[in-house]
């Protein structure tokens, strides 16, 4: 039986936040002609115009991508993403979801399949490992975490419907468990991403244009990258590099009232 735990205006964040805003992209690019894989929101990776196979992070050469890294807001609340899950662990009440979000795009950017062994969690990176266990009945499952989630009450957890079958917990609909992390995203060391990163500030189809930022960003002491991408016929400014995600992050926040469409680039 399909216990509807009423989390469906939340469960929707994943489509209505990440379209209604540009929370952060990272792209793979350099100053000649080869090919950017773009992250324009936390989980949603697109190459070009074309979506491209989800992944909890990937390299490219000295590259590195984690998706979903960056805060949100969902209800007047706002969430930080964790870096990295080595370590994690809490109890509290654990919730399922089914059919009604069957097939349905996850925050992670896959679709939400209610017989894999995944779950829903608000601040774990996605892809993190957890073994779920039941403090009722000392049953476990490990699960996948690939959903932002639940917002309800004081959940910690949404379970599929087949971690929650082996958790013998479909029926009641909440139980309460131990969340443990047993595996860490790719990439991720210490807790921080690692590598070189830049935020761009601004595209401009004439030089000139991307000049005039460029000395004005070097004036206020800012280190600044200007190139151009002939793949869109376009100038972009840039500012850096950082040596970590987080520091770019920051940046990032510092100028998105100024730079309304800036986002993360890494090298």
């Amino acid at each position: 039986m399909f216990v509807n735990n009423g989390d469906s205006p939340a469960r929707r964040y994943g489509r209505s936040f990440l379209r209604a805003v540009l929370v952060l992209g990272l792209i793979f690019s350099s100053a000649g002609c080869m090919e950017k894989t773009v992250i324009t929101s936390p989980g949603v990776i697109s190459k070009g115009a074309k979506p491209a196979v989800p992944q909890e992070a990937s390299s490219s050469g000295d590259s590195q991508v984690v998706r979903g890294a960056t805060p949100y807001v969902v209800q007047g609340k706002t969430y930080k993403p964790l870096l990295s899950g080595d370590g994690y662990s809490e109890e509290g009440l654990a919730s399922w979801y089914g059919p009604d979000f069957h097939g349905k795009e996850t925050a992670g950017g896959e679709r939400y399949n209610m017989y894999d062994m995944t779950a829903a969690h608000k601040v774990l990176p996605f892809g993190t490992m957890v073994r779920v266990t039941s403090l009722e009945n000392g049953r476990s499952a490990v699960v996948r975490i690939n959903d932002r989630g639940p917002f309800v009450g004081n959940r910690i957890i949404d379970l599929s419907k087949s971690a929650a079958d082996q958790l013998n917990m479909a029926e009641k609909g909440t139980m309460l468990v131990r969340v443990e992390s047993i595996g860490v995203v790719p990439g991720l060391r210490n807790g921080e991403l690692q590598g070189k990163f830049y935020v761009q500030v601004g595209a401009f189809g004439k030089e000139d244009n991307a000049g005039g930022l460029s000395r004005a960003l070097l004036d206020r002491g800012f280190k600044v990258r200007n190139y151009y991408s002939p793949q869109v016929n376009m100038w972009r400014v840039q500012v850096g590099p950082y040596d970590t995600l987080s520091a770019a992050v920051n940046q990032v926040e510092s100028l998105r009232d100024e730079f309304v469409g800036s986002y993360i680039v890494a090298d």
